[in-house]
């Protein structure tokens, strides 16, 4: 184990390179491995997901793959950083999965090559069905961020959402896309786990805090659960959104209602540091 350290400690101080390909950095046979497999259909070898199920931060480096560790280039600095911005009122809040990245987070100044993914309740029955939602939230904030015309149609949504914030608009904006894209991705057999999270939100009468909107979720499912009914790229699925005044009013309605409940609650997410 104390070789170990030492070597990650090297990796803090940048003695390997950096911007290798994604690669499974756990421990084969381990929960963290077969997460890595299960959210691999979504993110491919472009970002690698750091998994945190609890906030002890050796349990988590116990889990890596000391070569593969190594090998991807990621600093100890980055896992420290996650492990810092975890946000322990979350869960009392009904928050019980939620992803964390962005340029000031070593190794993602130009572009997302890791992304934190926290979930709460690790060994749930549906914790397949959150690692897919929670990986899409990654993805889709990596895509907006590369894409200068992504960022200019998702500003068109933000207009018609002028009381929100950026943040608190993205924030529920990466919801939206991620229902489209889950429902897709089982439609055309990128993944077999996705959908039953959109289902039941699709089921909802009226939109909570913690959420994807119910309209959003009806509409992914009356238009992508056919096999390529719908696009699988972050862009492409904001352009669908676009090109119909049905999909950009109920995505512009669930928006704000879930911006409201979260209000009501107490706890709105995009504003907590």
């Amino acid at each position: 184990m104390k070789s170990f350290f030492w070597a990650l400690s090297l990796a803090a101080f940048g003695f390997v390179p950096l911007n290798v390909a994604a690669e499974n950095i756990y421990k084969e046979g381990g929960f963290h491995y077969e997460s890595y497999l299960k959210t691999h259909p979504v993110l491919g070898r472009s970002i690698t997901p750091i998994f945190i199920f609890s906030e002890d931060r050796e349990e988590f480096l116990s889990s890596l793959n000391q070569a593969s560790f190594l090998e991807s280039g990621i600093h100890l600095t980055t896992i420290s950083q996650y492990f810092s911005q975890l946000k322990p009122d979350a869960k009392q809040h009904g928050v019980t999965a939620y992803t964390l990245g962005g340029k000031a987070v070593v190794g993602n100044e130009e572009r997302e090559t890791t992304c934190g993914i926290v979930v709460a309740h690790a060994f749930s029955r549906d914790i397949g069905e959150t690692l897919i939602h929670e990986a899409m939230h990654c993805k889709t904030f990596s895509d907006i961020r590369l894409s200068h015309s992504a960022k200019m149609k998702a500003s068109n949504l933000y207009a018609l959402t002028s009381e929100l914030t950026g943040p608190q608009f993205l924030s529920l904006f990466h919801e939206v896309l991620a229902a489209y894209l889950q429902i897709s991705f089982v439609a055309n057999g990128l993944t077999d786990q996705g959908d039953l999270m959109v289902k039941r939100a699709a089921a909802a009468k009226e939109n909570k805090a913690v959420s994807i909107g119910y309209r959003t979720a009806r509409n992914a499912l009356d238009l992508c659960s056919l096999p390529r009914s719908c696009p699988v790229e972050t862009e492409e699925i904001i352009d669908l959104i676009l090109k119909s005044k049905k999909l950009t009013d109920s995505t512009v309605a669930d928006i704000m209602e879930l911006h409201k409940a979260a209000v009501k609650s107490g706890y709105v997410f995009a504003d907590q540091n």
